[in-house]
């Protein structure tokens, strides 16, 4: 084809109509692109359990009615509820709570060169895969001289810079806890003469579980010899899957079930990431298809003006497949300069701070597909369009 036949066919373009269109694809692709980009990372970071946010433990139970108050049902797990637990894909581990069937009291007696003092105390236990402390003298059977417990971290702060404040008592760091035993009775709900006295140290420190814990084997030996019914568990430790950490508020107001708001709040600030990733994907795809719309819009215009140079192309020789190559070139042309211009911003934007979280794949190469795909599909229904219009004219 001529450069004078080219001249007729680009006579009564709209260039302000090709220009909006041009900034509007390019800002609906960076969006689109930032809005992958971000997805793909925060699911990368979900998904890796050895990164920033790792396997998660909540500790559950039902909440407390005016019914369970007054003795008219109580708020334990049943068996088939922990079976539904364990057949939920959200966690990867549920491990219902043992608890002392006993009455267990601490005290230290008057000749000790500490304060005396009594006190009740109820025991729960866990298999020891799922406590953080060092598990050295965490263990116990029959001859054993001590019993070990961990007690929460945030017992020993609340004494610490509460209570001992308020009091005027001296604040204990954990060593010195360490270093103090007491006596420990055991004795039957029934049988207030059925007890026993043994030796006890606490060895440790959580942070994951509120709650005084004792080795299971010493809670099974305690239940069985001084224990008086079958309890069923009154709460759960869940283990969470990382990558539906976001489902988790839901599922728990679903069936009742209470846990320290705090452990799920990442999971409810991932829920509003993803909203709000999906809708900024939206506005930009909105955006994207506007700006093909327009695109689509000005070449139906050029077409449209020049129809009548078009026909008598077409009679003097030229055949309608040079004319949709040449208008489908030139397109081509403007369609990568989109694909390079908005791959040239997000490559230019600081995204790979998510890495610093954790051993988090970049995504940015997916990002770049993303782009090239929609530039290809920008092209492709522009090009079957003007061909369908040249095609009715030739």
């Amino acid at each position: 084809m001529n450069k004078l036949a080219q001249k007729v066919l680009l006579k009564n373009i709209n260039k302000t109509y090709f220009i909006g269109a041009i900034l509007g694809s390019v800002i609906g692709m960076v969006l689109c692109g930032l809005s992958w980009h971000f997805y793909q990372s925060l699911n990368s970071l979900l998904a890796n359990k050895q990164g920033a946010l790792g396997t998660e433990y909540i500790v559950i139970n039902k909440k407390v009615s005016l019914f369970n108050s007054i003795g008219l049902s109580d708020n334990t797990f049943s068996s088939s509820e922990i079976e539904k637990l364990q057949g939920s894909e959200l966690f990867d581990s549920v491990v219902p709570f043992k608890k002392n069937q006993f009455k267990a009291y601490a005290f230290i007696e008057k000749n000790s060169f500490l304060p005396d003092f009594y006190t009740y105390l109820f025991f729960e236990s866990v298999p020891d895969q799922y406590l953080d402390i060092d598990l050295h003298r965490w263990q116990w059977n029959e001859k054993s001289s001590e019993v070990p417990i961990v007690i929460p971290r945030q017992y020993l702060m609340l004494y610490n810079f509460g209570f001992s404040a308020g009091q005027g008592l001296p604040q204990v760091s954990e060593n010195m806890i360490r270093q103090v035993s007491f006596n420990l009775k055991l004795r039957s709900k029934k049988n207030r003469y059925k007890e026993k006295i043994l030796r006890a140290r606490i060895v440790g420190f959580t942070d994951r579980i509120n709650s005084i814990l004792v080795p299971e084997s010493f809670l099974k030996w305690a239940n069985s010899n001084y224990g008086d019914q079958d309890n069923k568990p009154s709460r759960v430790l869940l283990a969470t899957n990382s990558s539906a950490i976001e489902d988790l508020p839901k599922y728990l107001e679903e069936n009742n079930y209470q846990t320290n708001q705090e452990k799920i709040k990442g999971s409810k600030v991932i829920s509003i990431a993803h909203t709000v990733l999906g809708s900024v994907g939206g506005i930009s795809l909105f955006i994207l298809v506007l700006a093909i719309f327009i695109f689509i819009l000005a070449f139906q215009l050029l077409l449209t003006r020049n129809r009548t140079e078009l026909q008598m192309l077409i009679q003097l020789g030229i055949d309608y497949q040079e004319i949709v190559k040449f208008y489908s070139k030139g397109f081509a042309g403007i369609v990568l300069f989109i694909g390079i211009s908005s791959m040239g911003i997000i490559s230019l934007l600081p995204l790979d701070f998510m890495t610093n979280f954790g051993e988090v794949s970049n995504p940015i190469k997916n990002t770049f597909w993303l782009i090239i795909s929609l530039s290809i599909i920008l092209w492709s229904i522009n090009t079957i369009l003007v061909q369908k219009q040249i095609q009715k004219l030739a």
